[in-house]
This record gives C-alpha cells, sequence and structure tokens, in this order.
C-alpha cells in the first residue's frame, strides 16, 4: 500500500496537485460602476438624513437674517427718500414763503384776552 504522505503514486509519477478552490471571483465593469454608483447614492443620501435637518436650520436662519437686512436697508432708503422729497418742497415753496406779505390790519399777537376772544 502506496504511503499518503508520500506524493508519488506506485507508477513513479506525480500526481497532479488537486485544486479545490473555487474558480476566482470576477465582476464585469459594468457591474462594478453600478456598485460605485449604488454606493455613492447611498452615501449622499445617507449625508443628506443626517446633515440635512441641521443645514436647512442654518441656511433658513442665514436667509431670514438677509431679508431683515435687505427690509431695514429698504426702509432706510425709503426713509432718505422721503426727507428727500420733503426738503425738496420746502425748497420749492421757500420763493412762495419769501414773497408773502401779510396785510397790515391783520391782527397777529393780542396780550389782552378779552380782545383775543373778540378777534376769534
Amino acid at each position: 500500500m502506496p504511503d499518503p504522505k508520500n506524493k508519488f503514486d506506485g507508477t513513479g509519477m506525480k500526481a497532479p496537485p488537486l485544486d479545490y478552490a473555487p474558480p476566482g471571483i470576477t465582476i464585469s465593469r459594468r457591474r462594478y460602476r453600478t456598485l460605485l454608483w449604488l454606493t455613492t447614492l447611498s452615501t449622499s443620501l445617507l449625508v443628506c438624513f443626517v446633515l440635512g435637518p441641521l443645514t436647512w436650520k442654518v441656511g433658513h436662519g442665514s436667509y431670514q437674517q438677509w431679508q431683515a437686512q435687505r427690509a431695514k436697508v429698504a426702509a432706510e432708503q425709503a426713509r432718505v427718500a422721503a426727507e428727500k422729497r420733503r426738503e425738496a418742497q420746502r425748497i420749492a415753496a421757500l420763493p412762495k414763503a419769501m414773497k408773502y406779505a401779510s396785510p397790515g390790519d391783520q391782527v397777529v399777537y393780542e396780550e389782552d384776552p378779552q380782545a383775543a376772544a373778540v378777534l376769534m
């Protein structure tokens, strides 16, 4: 009986090695790209799920601050424009006011209360 430790069979020839390993797993480029795309998609969705609410709060708060600042600037600009209009109206009315002359018999001020009551 041949020795099991001996790699030679009884004829003196070496027996071919037995290949019990499974064949190598190969993946096509298309499957690799699909797997890579799905991994990227799932990672992106996870990041959006985790960071989305925080990002929304920060972004929404910043947007509200920007709107408030914009409204404040618009109100200031409207106030300045209204002030300029009033000043322009004053300047336009100034020549007319300078030409005004009150009638000589018009009473402007009276110290006696009884005489003032009669004038009213």
